[in-house]
């Protein structure tokens, strides 16, 4: 086994432990959820409130989420989980574990209230406000309070379907994907690799990473052509 993937290895178990040691309570959805209002705006509604237990969390983009989620959006979250990493040092990539309760601790429990807050074209913003608890693996329990987070669904091949959330969290995938490959191809990730740490980012490590990162490319090739 080479060095790279016993690294791989080595901080995917870490993530595990971290992140999936304890499942998240997800509970029903309850409050306003087309309680007022029209029958159109009623299938909007509850829309959203299943996009948004499919928005990755403490855990990576599911197959699942690809039924709630434009293809844009879905095409954004998942390249951006399948970028090769290399998973020592904090940089961008931890933001993707942590897209609606972020990384002060607690899970996502029930919706509280979901509404829609405005129109902008063809998006229908959604306001929705949700129970933030603690994590089965949590060394505490109980209830950490309640946060808000707002969707933008616009209609795709027939249904409604989440297209972003919180502050332009889609611009800021292809953001991040564009600049990892970018530092790649410029020769800028082995410059960091090299300055973080020379006994970790040996030559060997680095050739494997090189060719896990190659073949992210030629599979996401006609991707990639559209954001870079």
């Amino acid at each position: 086994m080479n060095y790279l993937l016993k690294r791989s290895l080595l901080c995917a178990s870490t993530i595990f432990i971290l992140f999936f040691s304890g499942s998240c309570k997800f509970g029903q959805s309850k409050g306003s959820v087309g309680n007022e209002a029209s029958n159109s705006d009623s299938v909007i509604l509850e829309r959203a409130t299943l996009a948004f237990y499919k928005i990755p969390d403490h855990a990576c983009v599911s197959k699942e989420a690809e039924l709630f989620m434009t293809e844009d959006l879905y095409n954004a979250l998942l390249t951006a989980w399948n970028l090769p990493d290399w998973c020592v040092d904090i940089g961008g990539g931890e933001s993707l574990s942590y897209f609606v309760t972020g990384n002060g601790g607690g899970c996502v429990g029930e919706v509280e209230s979901v509404k829609i807050d405005s129109v902008q074209g063809s998006n229908y913003i959604i306001e929705l406000k949700y129970s933030v608890v603690a994590c089965e693996d949590e060394p505490v329990t109980g209830y950490y309070g309640t946060s808000t987070i707002r969707l933008s669904m616009v209609e795709e091949d027939g249904k409604w379907m989440l297209d972003n959330f919180g502050n332009n969290t889609k611009a800021w995938c292809k953001k991040y994907i564009a600049h990892e490959v970018n530092d790649f191809l410029s020769g800028e990730t082995h410059k960091y690799m090299k300055s973080y740490d020379e006994n970790t980012y040996t030559d060997e490590y680095i050739k494997d990473f090189d060719q896990l990162f190659k073949e992210f490319m030629a599979r996401n090739r006609d991707y990639l052509d559209k954001i870079l």
